[in-house]
């Protein structure tokens, strides 16, 4: 009984045969359509519905076939309807798990919301490995199911080398360096060692040293044992025979490098020269080292001959080009002996 006292009625339309699943529908009752007393509708009552298509997976990441995929991916599944209902974050344990991961990943899955499902890795993918995601046993709270199971394969990117120190190219380095090598994802520490080497580039010599890792077993630092020849070229190399820590696979490339160790320190140039005769009174004496010094160990190993005192020279060091230079008052006529 509709408010005022009148009747209403309600009619039923039975399809004889079942809706086509995601087909659209359309309902019209016309506006000529009388009541039992006569009376027309008037204007026509109109619907339109969607029938419901089965439970299925409409997106999957990685996808199916995807190669060189990163190892921190995450696992993302997508469903064409809601499987669960809305929880909050401590009730997740007790909701479906749909993935089953072939090899085996460590780590926990949650749902974001009532259809998307997200799996994420604990300590990552393994390296270039191929993985199997089966998708099943999934049933909604209204008893759907899949259909079938839905099955997808990619595979994960093999490791390669980001980052060297002491960087390539860069100014000679110290002979008592260290070396560390960063890799894309963690390492099999022993095969990496193994393919790890440092040579001499004179005669091939190999380094003798030790190894460490990071926690994270991507960062690998090499410490010879003995310091190195000073002005000696070296070459760092790590061969494609580095394994990413699932032992599957290998580095994708190679990698090598060579840089120089500092020269014993040599007197370049100076100015005036050794033997210079008729020089200016007020010309500086610039002294060149053929590399990096320490000024404040430089300009106390200088001596000026007659003696000055301390008072009468002016002298500095600069690190840019590695000069030392010196001014003070010149005597003409004055033959003057600088010592370092």
């Amino acid at each position: 009984v509709a408010p005022g006292g009148s009747t209403t009625f309600q009619v039923t339309f039975t399809p004889s045969a079942a809706p086509t699943s995601g087909e659209r529908y359309h309902f019209t009752i016309d506006a000529d359509a009388q009541s039992a007393a006569g009376v027309a509708l008037g204007n026509p009552v109109e619907l339109t519905l969607v029938a419901a298509a089965p439970l299925a997976v409409t997106s999957i990441q990685p996808s199916d076939g995807a190669s060189e995929v990163d190892t921190d991916s995450q696992i993302v599944v997508v469903f064409n309807r809601p499987v669960v209902e809305l929880t909050g974050l401590n009730d997740q344990a007790s909701l479906p798990q749909p993935l089953t991961i072939e090899p085996a990943v460590e780590g926990a899955g949650e749902w974001l919301n009532t259809s998307i499902y997200v799996f994420k890795p604990q300590l990552g993918l393994a390296g270039a490995t191929d993985y199997t995601v089966t998708i099943a046993d999934v049933t909604t709270a209204q008893a759907e199911t899949l259909a079938e199971p839905v099955v997808v394969h990619f595979t994960t990117a093999a490791p390669i080398v980001t980052d060297a120190h002491p960087l390539p190219g860069g100014e000679p380095i110290a002979p008592q360096s260290a070396f560390q090598v960063t890799f894309s994802q963690p390492m099999d520490q022993a095969s990496t060692e193994a393919a790890f080497a440092l040579t001499n580039t004179t005669d091939e010599a190999v380094v003798a040293g030790t190894f460490t890792w990071d926690e994270l077993g991507t960062t690998l630092t090499f410490t010879p044992t003995e310091k190195l020849s000073f002005g000696q070229g070296y070459q760092l190399a790590v061969t494609q025979n580095a394994q990413p820590a699932s032992q599957q696979g290998n580095l994708r490339e190679a990698y090598a490098h060579t840089f120089t160790v500092v020269p014993l320190p040599l007197i370049d140039t100076t100015a005036p020269a050794h033997g210079d005769t008729n020089v200016p009174p007020e010309m500086s004496v610039t002294i060149h080292f053929n590399t990096a010094m320490s000024g404040t160990t430089v300009l106390p190993a200088i001596t000026v001959a007659p003696m000055l005192t301390t008072t009468q020279v002016y002298s500095y060091y600069r690190d840019y080009d590695n000069t030392a230079e010196l001014s003070w008052f010149k005597e003409s006529n004055t033959t003057y002996t600088v010592t370092v």
